[in-house]
This record gives C-alpha cells, structure tokens and sequence, in this order.
C-alpha cells in the first residue's frame, strides 16, 4: 500500500527579513506632524534603500509605521538597514519627542499581489513573530526573534548585547533578543572627518580630559610628537616615556584616550607593552609606529591589541588623524588599519 506523502512547493517563497516598525503613539499628534513624521519615515526608508543599494524589498504602511521586507540575496542586509534606517529614524525624530520600536523576524515568504492595491504583500509567520515583538517592545525597543540571532550574531555580535528573553505576546510566549544598531550616520561623520577634515576639527577628536602616552627610546621623537599635540591639546594630558617598563609604571586605567608607541625598544618593546595595557585597560586604543618596514607583521601587532600602526617619518597632519582614528574607534569593534607607504 502506498503511502500518501504531502509535498510543499517552494518555488514561490522567497528568504526574507521582516523589520515591523511602529511609530508609538504616532496617531494622537496633530496632523501637521504626523504628515512631517510620515514624511521623514518615507525619505529615510528610500535613502536606506539607494545607499544600501538594495534591490529587492517591498514597503507597506501600516498606519503608525511601516513593515520592511528584505527579499532574496537582499535579505542578507536586514542588519545594515537596521544600521542606516533605525540610528537615521532616531536622529530624525528626536526633536519631535517620537519614539518607535520594532520587531524582526526572517524566514520564508510567498509574495502575492492584492486585489484593491495590485502591490505584492505576504502574512506567514516571519510577518506574525515580528509583529508581536513589535508590539511587546519598549519604546525606542528593538527585538528579534531567535531566528534573526542565529542567523546574524556570528557576524554582527556587537549588535546583541544581551541574553535570550522571554518575551509574552498576547498569544504566545517568544524567545527574542535586544538589537542594539551600530549608529552608521555618525561613523559616516567620523570616517569622513578623519580623511578629509582640516587639521583644526581633527584637533576637537581629541578634546576631554584624559591623557595621551607617548612612549619612544629616542628623545627627539617624543619631543616632536610632544610639540605636535601641544597645538591641540593640553600639555599635562601628554605624558611621555623611554621604554615600556616607565611606560607601564606610569599607565593608570581610566585615565588614557590612547597610547602612541614605537615597536622596537630596550627593556620592554611596543608589542609586550600593547599586551600589558590591554590587561590593564582593554578600552584604550594602542597605536603603534616603527622606522622600520612592517612587512608582514601586522597581524602580530594587531594580535598584541594594536588598532593601528605606522611607519616613521611621517608629518604632523598625519599623527593626528592617526590619534584621532585610534580615539574615534577606539578598542573592542574590530576596527585594525595600517599606514605603511613601503607595503
């Protein structure tokens, strides 16, 4: 007797990302405002679309938001638009006092044209999970399923800070997850100032109260890099030091922005010196210089928890836009650079 097996078609459904997000309280404003809120949403989702040069996608509003759908290969990016669009929308609606929140959700989906619109629309399950998550979340909240984290934390982990929560929905009880964006409108700034700002804005990268660590075996390159700074910052936050056991001996955590060192040095190089202080302070940013050609040592200085190295001589504009990279960036998100003109 032949046993009757049912068989799913697949053909017609599509890998997609759902972001559902919902504009809180959206519809008790006046209607002057919600048209300018609406019209700020629109721009955003359509700048998001063209920067992030994203083909396949549908849009549906939703009265107070809107439902994103990343189709296909496209699908892949729900964490850059969630980078671009969500960090966008924030900064957008500050003013106005709106805040939103959101659900994600990835799966399968079957596209299909509505009869009053004639638009593609679709309603499975990865549309009902970020719904509900879009619901339960706080405001200024976003949450995603158990889904979305194993499929995107091995690549985008510093944007899931937290552990699993059990998130009760009206209807069900779902494992979900914080998504914390990486606020790409303000790296854009940050990127564009450190390749094209003048010396006088690179200077305020470097503004505060924290010190800065010059540690070289040749008086002459300190005293340079010591008259440099001075043009920017204070001289009491320049400490200077001649190897890298006077330079342990006068590091403190939580007082240094960064650390500027050369490689080779008696008593203790640069490299044991970036290890001592990312024991210490793994937050400070470390970077490394040499007269020397580099070749392929990056990876040993990078593993030693160097965020950048260069080599000697360079100019002046130069060592600050390297102190302001390493600032900027900072330690612990995986951002290495090298300058090295012999490579």
């Amino acid at each position: 007797m032949a046993v009757q097996q049912n068989i799913v078609d697949f053909r017609n459904y599509r890998p997609a990302a759902i972001i559902l997000i919902d504009l809180v309280k959206h519809s008790k404003r006046p209607p002057d405002e919600i048209h300018v809120i609406q019209s700020i949403f629109e721009d955003i989702l359509t700048d998001t679309i063209q920067d992030l040069n994203i083909n396949e996608s549908t849009f549906n509003h939703t009265g107070d938001g809107w439902m994103c759908t990343l189709l296909g290969d496209d699908s892949a990016r729900a964490m850059d638009f969630c980078n671009l669009a969500l960090t966008s929308l924030q900064q957008r609606l500050e003013p106005y006092k709106q805040a939103f929140r959101a659900g994600i959700d990835y799966g399968m989906v079957h596209l299909r044209r509505t009869s009053v619109s004639g638009s593609p629309s679709h309603f499975e399950t990865p549309d009902i999970h970020s719904a509900r998550l879009e619901s339960a979340a706080e405001p200024n909240e976003i949450l995603c399923t158990q889904t979305v984290f194993e499929i995107f934390s091995p690549h985008y982990s510093d944007m899931f800070p937290g552990k699993a929560l059990d998130v009760q929905t009206k209807d069900r009880t779902l494992k979900a997850y914080i998504v914390c964006p990486r606020p790409l409108p303000i790296v854009r700034v940050i990127v564009s100032d450190l390749l094209f700002a003048d010396e006088e804005r690179l200077g305020k990268l470097l503004h505060g109260t924290k010190k800065i660590l010059i540690v070289d075996d040749e008086p002459m390159i300190t005293e340079l890099l010591t008259e440099v700074l001075q043009l920017y910052i204070d001289k009491d936050r320049i400490v200077v030091a001649n190897d890298g056991e006077e330079a342990l001996r006068l590091f403190s955590p939580g007082n240094y922005m960064a650390v500027l060192t050369d490689i080779v040095m008696p008593n203790m190089d640069g490299i044991d010196l970036s290890r001592s202080i990312s024991a210490i302070d793994a937050d400070v940013p470390v970077v490394m210089m040499s007269g020397y050609s580099m070749g392929d040592r990056y990876t040993s200085l990078f593993d030693a928890g160097a965020v950048l190295a260069f080599t000697k001589p360079t100019t002046r504009e130069s060592v600050l836009r390297y102190l302001a990279f390493a600032v900027a960036f900072g330690r612990g998100n995986g951002v290495k650079s090298t300058f090295d003109p012999c490579c």
